[in-house]
């Protein structure tokens, strides 16, 4: 999963239609590009491909979309998967409002 993972931040740096803006790690807001590509995982693992396909052909060009979308599956179960084997003492997130610039 970790190799998934950086082929995808690699693909999004080398074939961006422009560059993806972060917060920094101590930032309590999530910035727009963060959400579009935590939604766009989030949307690859759920198997709304064609929404999936779309939002990376917002992030990518659209030659690389298919890739793209494909690696966000596998990421985004793999990270579904980790969340079913966590131990129950581990609490279960809470959706807060975060700050979205």
């Amino acid at each position: 999963m970790t190799q998934a993972f950086g082929e995808l931040c690699r693909m999004c740096v080398q074939h961006g239609r422009r560059p993806l803006m972060r917060h920094s790690v101590q930032c309590k807001c999530l910035g727009g590009d963060e959400a579009c590509f935590a939604n766009f995982i989030s949307y690859a693992a759920d198997g709304e491909r064609e929404d999936a396909l779309l939002m990376a052909t917002l992030m990518v060009r659209p030659d690389m979309a298919p890739l793209l979308t494909s690696l966000a599956t596998e990421i985004g179960l793999a990270f579904k998967q980790m969340r079913l084997a966590a131990p129950s003492a581990v609490p279960t997130p809470t959706h807060q409002h975060a700050t979205i610039h």
